[in-house]
This record gives C-alpha cells, sequence and structure tokens, in this order.
C-alpha cells in the first residue's frame, strides 16, 4: 500500500474519530445537562405528589377538628343519644363528606359507635383491625399527648388504603377533659387519585407494598425504596418512572407512589444535538479534502523521491551515492541525515565483525551457564523427592505411633473401667476415675495430633452419610452434660423447627466441631449456662446451610486476642494454657472440618461476659431415617458357643443362651481386657494369638461373631478374613468386626474391604463395642 493511500486513510480515521469524539462529548457532557434538569423535574414532580397526597391528609384533618371540638360531639360520647346519630350520622352526610371511615371511642378506647363503608357499593364493611375489640390504646391514631395534638396516616384496609386522621374530642372552646377520639378516613381509591392528578397535572398511582406489584413495573427491588427520598428510574429515551414509598399511620412502609414522566427535555437536546454534530461531520470532510491536497504536494511526493535513492542504494550497496534534496523543512534534514548515516555504515560495518566475535564469545559462556542451570534444576527435583519422601515417613511414623501408643490405652481405659466395676471405696474409686480421664485425654491429645498431620498433609477425610440431625445434637450434649452439672452449670440444646429432621454430611466431624466448641465452653465457664443453638442460615431444594452456635457465660475473650484463637498451638495467653491445659489443636483442627464441610467458624465475644462460637456447614437434604427396633437382647439370643471335637470335626452347638466370641488378639493385655469386659457382660470368649490360629479355630468351630485385630504376627488380621470368608459356604456369614489400633478412615476401608462386617478402633468404649455385637449378631442369627 502506497503511503499517500495510506495518508488518507489515517485522515479519514482521524476525521472520523474527531466526529466520534465530538458526538460523545456532546452525549456525556450536553445530553448529561439536559437529563439532569430532567431528573431533577422528575423528583419534583413525584414531591409534589406526595405533597398533594398530604395536602388531602391536612384537609380530612380540618374536618376532624370541626366534628372533634364540638359540644354535641362531647354530649353524644356521654350519653349516645339518637338525635345526635340521626342529624349528623346518617349515610348522605358521610357519604357528603366522602368519609368511608368513622369511629367514636371513649376515654377508655372503647367503640361508641363505628361505621366502615364501600361509598361505591353503599354497604358496611367490617372495621379495620385496629378497631376491633379489643383495642390497643397504644395505636398511633389514638394516642395524644395533648388536647390539640392530631394523629394523621394512612391506613391499609380490606378496601385500599384509607386516608385516616384522629382528634380528641373536646368542647366546642377546645377545653377538657378529653372524653374519647374521634376517628375519620377517606378510601385513596380511583376517583381520589384522579382528583389529585388533575391538581398535580402529573399522571401517577398509588399502589399497596403488601400486594403483589405488578410485574411490568420497571422497579428491580422495592426493599431499596426509602421514605426519605424519591426513586427516578429511566425507561428508554421517551418516558421516566418516579416512585416514593407512603408510610402508614403506623410507621411502615404502606404504599407506594409511581408517577409516569415524559422525557421532553432530552428530546429536544436529541435534536440539537444532532444537527450539530451534522455540521460538524460536513466541515471535517471539505477540511479533509483540503488536507490531502496538501500532504501530496508536500510530502507525499518528496519522499517518494527519497524511497527511490534508498531503493538504489540497497541494490547497489553503494554507500557514497548522495541525494541533492535542496529543502529546508523535515523531509530535507531527512535526507542530509540519510547521507549522513551512509557515512556511518562503512564504520559500523567493522564494529558488526567485531561485536560478532564478542557474541560468539558471550554465546560460549551462555551454554555454560545452561548447563549449570540444569544441574540446579535436577538438584531441586531430588530435593523435592527427598521431601516428599520425608514427609511419607513422618506420616507413616506418625500412623505407627498411634497404634503403638493406642494398644497400651486400650489396656489402660480398659482395666480402669474393670476396675470401676468392682468395689471400691471413695478414695480407690476416685483414683480410678482420674485415671480414667487422664487416659481419655491423652487419647484426646493422641487424636488431636493424628487430625492436625492430616490436616498439614492436605489428606483430611470427609465422610457423607444420611443421619438425623437432632439424635447427633442430644448425644454430643449428653456426653457432656456430667461435666457441666458437676460445675453447677446449665447445658441446654435447641434446634429451630425448620431445621431438617436428616441430612447428608459428616456426621463424625460434626460431632467432632461441636464436642471441641461445649468442651471448652464448660472448661472456661463457672458459672451460669452453655447453650447450644442449631438454625437454618439458607435453604436451597437439594440442600441447607446449618448454622451452630455455643453460647456460654464464661471469662470471654479480648478483641485484641481473636486473631489467635484459630491458628495452631496457639491460646489466648500462657495463663489460659496453665489454669486449663490443652494443646492449642482443637480450635484450628474445628476451623479446618468447618472449612472442608462447606462452612466457616467464628466467634463472639465480650471479656468477662462470655462468648458465642459458631460455625456453618453446608449439608445435602435427605429423608428421614427409619427407626429399627433391636429384634432382642444379648440375653435373649438362642445363639450359643460351639464346641471343638478333639477329632477336629465341627460339634454341634452348645444349648447355652449367651453368645460365644472368637477374639483373635496377639497382645495379652488386650485380651485380658477383652475377657473381663465381654465376660461380665454375657459373653463366652474363645482367643487367638495370631491370624492363622483364628483360621483354624474358626474352620472348626462356630461363633455367633469375630472380633479380628488387624495387625498380628503369621497373618494380619485381613489375610485371616479374607481366608474365612473364601471357606463360607452359601448362607453361612459370621459377623466379623475389626479391632484395630489405626483409627483412620482409610483402615475402615481397608477393614470392610477385606470382608468385615464393621469397625471399632482402639482404645473402645465397651458399650459401644456391645452395641456394635448386638446389631451384627442379631441380623446373623435371624438369618
Amino acid at each position: 500500500m502506497k503511503l499517500h493511500t495510506k495518508l488518507l486513510i489515517v485522515l479519514l480515521v482521524a476525521t472520523t474519530l474527531s466526529a466520534l469524539l465530538a458526538r460523545w462529548i456532546e452525549r456525556s457532557v450536553v445530553y448529561s445537562g439536559f437529563r439532569e434538569i430532567e431528573l431533577d423535574r422528575a423528583q419534583k414532580n413525584v414531591e409534589r405528589c406526595v405533597e398533594a397526597i398530604k395536602r388531602e391528609l391536612h384537609h380530612l384533618d380540618l374536618l376532624v377538628v370541626d366534628w372533634a371540638s364540638w359540644d354535641d360531639t362531647y354530649q353524644f360520647i356521654e350519653d349516645r343519644n339518637e338525635a345526635f346519630q340521626e342529624a349528623n350520622l346518617p349515610f348522605n352526610t358521610l357519604k357528603q363528606n366522602s368519609l368511608s371511615l368513622l369511629v367514636f371511642l371513649d376515654a377508655a378506647d372503647r367503640v361508641v359507635w363505628a361505621r366502615f363503608l364501600d361509598l361505591e357499593q353503599e354497604q358496611d364493611q367490617p372495621l379495620p383491625a385496629p378497631f376491633q375489640e379489643p383495642i390497643s390504646g397504644d395505636s398511633p391514631l389514638l394516642r395524644h399527648d395533648s388536647e390539640d395534638e392530631a394523629s394523621a396516616g394512612i391506613l391499609i384496609t380490606e378496601l385500599g388504603p384509607v386516608l385516616t386522621a384522629s382528634r380528641p374530642i373536646l368542647t366546642s372552646e377546645g377545653e377538657g377533659p378529653v372524653r374519647g377520639t374521634l376517628v375519620m378516613g377517606r378510601r385513596l381509591d380511583a376517583e381520589a387519585i384522579e382528583a389529585l392528578i388533575a391538581q398535580v397535572r402529573v399522571d401517577f398511582e398509588v399502589l399497596p407494598l403488601a400486594d403483589r406489584l405488578p410485574a411490568d413495573l420497571p422497579l428491580a427491588d422495592p426493599g431499596a425504596l426509602s421514605a426519605s427520598a424519591p426513586l427516578i428510574v429511566e425507561a428508554g429515551r421517551q418516558s421516566m418512572h418516579g416512585f416514593a414509598v407512603l408510610q402508614d399511620a403506623f410507621g411502615a412502609d404502606a404504599l407506594l407512589v409511581h408517577a409516569r414522566l415524559s422525557r421532553d427535555i432530552t428530546a429536544r437536546g436529541d435534536d440539537a444535538s444532532r444537527f450539530a454534530f451534522l455540521a460538524m461531520l460536513a466541515a471535517g470532510s471539505l477540511a479533509l479534502l483540503i488536507a490531502m491536497g496538501f500532504v501530496f504536494l508536500v510530502v507525499t511526493r518528496p519522499l517518494a523521491r527519497l524511497t527511490h535513492h534508498v531503493a538504489e542504494i540497497n541494490a547497489s550497496e553503494d554507500l557514497s551515492a548522495r541525494l541533492a534534496l535542496a529543502r529546508a523543512d523535515e523531509i530535507g534534514v531527512l535526507a542530509r541525515e540519510f547521507d549522513g548515516m551512509c557515512e556511518r555504515l562503512a564504520e559500523d560495518r567493522q564494529r558488526r565483525n567485531e561485536a560478532a566475535a564478542a557474541l560468539a564469545r558471550a554465546k560460549g559462556e551462555t551454554d555454560r551457564a545452561n548447563r549449570n542451570l540444569r544441574r540446579a534444576v535436577n538438584q531441586a527435583r531430588q530435593m523435592a523427592t527427598e521431601a516428599a519422601a520425608a514427609n511419607q515417613a513422618k506420616s507413616q511414623f506418625l500412623a505407627n505411633t498411634s497404634h503403638e501408643i493406642r494398644t497400651p490405652l486400650n489396656g489402660v481405659i480398659g482395666m480402669t473401667a474393670i476396675l470401676l466395676e468392682t468395689n471400691l471405696d471413695p478414695e480407690q474409686r476416685d483414683f480410678a476415675e482420674t485415671i480414667q480421664r487422664s487416659a481419655h485425654a491423652l487419647l484426646g491429645v493422641l487424636n488431636d495430633i493424628l487430625d492436625f498431620s492430616k490436616i498439614e498433609a492436605g489428606r483430611l477425610e470427609i465422610e457423607p452419610i444420611d443421619f438425623e440431625l437432632r439424635d447427633l445434637i442430644d448425644e454430643v450434649v449428653e456426653v457432656h452434660a456430667l461435666a457441666a452439672r458437676d460445675k453447677g452449670l446449665v447445658l441446654s440444646s435447641t434446634v429451630d423447627p425448620a431445621v431438617p429432621v436428616a441430612v447428608r454430611s459428616d456426621p463424625g466431624r460434626l460431632r467432632q466441631i461441636l464436642g471441641n466448641l461445649i468442651a471448652n465452653a464448660v472448661k472456661f465457664t463457672a458459672q451460669g449456662e452453655v447453650a447450644v443453638r442449631v438454625r437454618v442460615q439458607e435453604a436451597r431444594e437439594d440442600a441447607t446451610r446449618l448454622h451452630f452456635s455455643v453460647r456460654d457465660t464464661g471469662i470471654g475473650i479480648p478483641e485484641d486476642r481473636r486473631d489467635r484463637l484459630f491458628r495452631s498451638f496457639s491460646q489466648v495467653d500462657s495463663s489460659t494454657t496453665r489454669k486449663y491445659g490443652g494443646t492449642g489443636l482443637g480450635l484450628a483442627i474445628c476451623k479446618a472440618l468447618a472449612e472442608a464441610l462447606g462452612g466457616e467458624i467464628g466467634v463472639d465475644s465480650t471479656a468477662g461476659k462470655g462468648s458465642t462460637f459458631w460455625f456453618t456447614i453446608q449439608a445435602a437434604n435427605a429423608a428421614p431415617l427409619e427407626e429399627h427396633a433391636e429384634t432382642g437382647t444379648a440375653g435373649e439370643s438362642d445363639t450359643g458357643a460351639a464346641e471343638v471335637d478333639p477329632g477336629g470335626e465341627a460339634a454341634p452347638r452348645r444349648a447355652e443362651i449367651a453368645p460365644c466370641l472368637l477374639v483373635a488378639e496377639d497382645d495379652p493385655v488386650s485380651r485380658e481386657v477383652a475377657s473381663r469386659l465381654l465376660a461380665s457382660r454375657g459373653f463366652l470368649l474363645d482367643f487367638a494369638e495370631n491370624g492363622r490360629e483364628a483360621v483354624e479355630m474358626a474352620r472348626r468351630a462356630s461363633y455367633d461373631a469375630i472380633l479380628m485385630d488387624c495387625h498380628m504376627p503369621e497373618m494380619s488380621g485381613l489375610d485371616a478374613t479374607r481366608a474365612i470368608r473364601a471357606e463360607e459356604t452359601s448362607g453361612q456369614h459370621v459377623p466379623i468386626i475389626a479391632l484395630s489400633a489405626s483409627a483412620t478412615a482409610v483402615e475402615r476401608e481397608h477393614c470392610l474391604a477385606a470382608g468385615m462386617d464393621d469397625f471399632v478402633a482402639k482404645p473402645f468404649a465397651v458399650e459401644a463395642l456391645v452395641a456394635v455385637l448386638h446389631r451384627q449378631i442379631q441380623p446373623a442369627a435371624a438369618g
């Protein structure tokens, strides 16, 4: 494309952009000025509509004054004489004054005479709610602080909005004592609106906010309206809509005033700006033609000579040729500078050769730097691999540590439970209970450390299932009820009726969060109460966002220290740790769990007055779970123990009523705990010390259930379960319950995948284990 063509395009674009810029300025400055004027006029018109309605209220108040300050009215309240009614209260009198509502009340706010009329249908209507017995004396229409005070406002009735005014009833001289209240009302119907439109010369309508607003109303959010200022909405280039809110006699938003306004000012401004734009466009086109001729003579032709000269030098590579162009303008300067450039090019060739040699040297150095960089990248990758291996080793170490600690803890807690079931004097029982509390506290610390490790590794496990929320709340509160009762605290729970009966989430993690918050509340509260509340924060068709709060009357938290609460290994201050204990991990874990459940956690607190810890979760809606009654108890089961034939064949089942269990456990302390706890609850027990022995005993005898440790010598519990399942024939199925010190979801999944029916983590609560046994044995016996 030639230069003069490009210049033509540039000038055309410049002219077009100038015209568009002028148009934009006109639209953004001039038009906006017209628009501001129009918006101001629209706002004043809406205000005139509102003022017209208020004037109508004032006129009604003047009529009320005439009737209320009248000796006849004053006497009528006293004796209810019929002559006053016949002379002043017939239908024609009310219709002549356009009164739809007329109420006489005595000083005790009792209705003396009242009538509410549909003047168009000439029918009586039930009195509006504020005037139906019993009448509240606190109503703004009936409350007068002085004898000359008026009350006026809008009353929403079944017939529509009614302009209402009231005055205290006095003598004609305006003297008391006040004998009652006179209330008058006029309907703000279509006829009244038409009369107001004729006064203000603005087309408007009045819509009750309590009714469904018209679908074509150009108002996105009625809640955004304010009684203090009108709202103007532009509807295209031809019209505008004005909105204002009127409050009723009780101070509530009641009526929407909607005014339809034309945009004649903007239309005239559009016509004027369009004419100015066309005139500017014509002038720009003429200037473009003149500029094109000038550019061709002064710029394009000299540049063509210069271009030809450059092409010849490029073809011949003769840097001695010169361009004789005698001009004093920029093009002449360009020609002379080009000649000077040719002189310098020869010198530049030598410098380029030198630069090429330097570049070769630099390339060699760059190659060496790249090799060093690759070595560094390889080292970084190796370090990352080592770091991942170290993290895996740490996780494995924590899992092994948990297993090794839980196994002796199972013995401590189990033996303590056995000890507590014996006859102890008070001091011995206190010692045993202290051991048991300490063991459970150690177990809690261990669980916190494991959860924190999972959070750090990004392997926090969430298992959503359907469960009944109220049952879970009751269970968690019941767990902490004894601790609260020992401190003299009131522990209560409230679940709002709107909360679904059943939801789908992780009940274990929810129980962990709620239990931690309740335990903290009981720990840090010396007197008063701890209140748990559950409510719906947001409800959708398929899910519900639930809000949980735990409020206490404890020590509270200073505002400047709340940011420490949800940090790992952090408490409000060191004195808290010394006085109350704790690792500082509980709230950090709660925060991670709440976020994993799709919610958040926070606290509202006042130092010295108490705290409210709250959290939210996102739970899917679920159908209510069916209640299944237990079909029997351990004492009523017809399952007996099995006898082992000396020759190795399975003998018939013993006739005892007590269920017979096989306990596969390599740890002697755990076997002793199971023996004492389960035997005392009516179970018959056989023991195997490894998985292989458990398979042999299950092959030779029939058991009601098998308690299987997962980690045993010679053959693990998982392999033993697979072997037992492989030998079962059709119709045979012995319940196998995993006993594992690895209390993780992964371990549970491995056990169920191997064929086990249930999972119990060590250390276990004996009642929980017995409940699992009954749940598993009874269906098997029924089968």
